[in-house]
Formats: structure tokens, C-alpha cells, sequence
């Protein structure tokens, strides 16, 4: 008899491998999950988007994006429902690099904090 919590573990285990990091990312961040049918597009999204940017640059985006939708239960700023995850995501990490690309210095001087 095959015991099929194992064999499920395989094949997620097979099956995440195949992604791209940052694809991953978002699974554990629980955006996202293995069986999402759009899970390849944010794979195709995340190599055209590492030409361009750094891996730990759209990290830190992943890690401000995120939270803040799932905080607000997958609702936009308006308050809608998400419905289409990854042309939100899509859209969002967009702003995010254009954002990003505009400011020499994003976060501020850290020497103007006091200590």
C-alpha cells in the first residue's frame, strides 16, 4: 500500500524545485500556493524582472508587497477583493521598481536618526 501523505511530499517537493526562488518566496509568504494556475507566470515574471533588478532588490519588494495584502485580506486599496493575484503582484512590484529607480536614496540618511 503507498502511503499518500509520502508520495504527495514528493511530488511537492519535485514540483517546488522547479521554480524560480522568488516564485518560492511568495509560496511561503503564503501569497501564493504550489497549485496556483498562474504560478509558471510569476516565474516568467521574476526572470525578466532579475535582468534588470537584484534578486535581494525584489526581495525586499516581495517582503513589502506581501504583508500588506495579505493584512488586508487580498482586499486592494479601495477596499475590492483581488481578484486577479498575479496582475496585482504584477502591477505592485512594478511600482515598486519604478519607485525605486527614481530615488538615489530610498531610505533616507541614516545618519539623520537619532541613536
Amino acid at each position: 500500500m503507498i502511503n499518500k501523505k509520502d508520495d504527495k511530499t514528493k511530488i511537492s517537493s519535485f514540483f517546488a524545485e522547479e521554480h524560480n526562488r522568488l516564485t518560492l518566496e511568495l509560496i511561503e509568504t503564503n501569497y501564493i500556493n504550489e497549485e496556483d494556475s498562474q504560478i509558471y507566470y510569476y516565474d516568467d515574471l521574476f526572470e525578466k524582472l532579475l535582468e534588470d533588478n537584484s534578486y535581494s532588490d525584489l526581495m525586499t519588494m516581495i517582503h513589502y508587497i506581501v504583508p500588506r495584502v495579505i493584512s488586508n485580506k487580498f482586499k486592494d486599496e479601495d477596499g475590492n477583493d483581488i481578484k486577479n493575484k498575479f496582475g496585482y503582484f504584477k502591477n505592485a512590484i512594478e511600482n515598486s521598481i519604478y519607485k525605486f529607480n527614481l530615488s538615489d536614496d530610498l531610505y533616507g540618511d541614516y545618519d539623520d536618526f537619532e541613536r
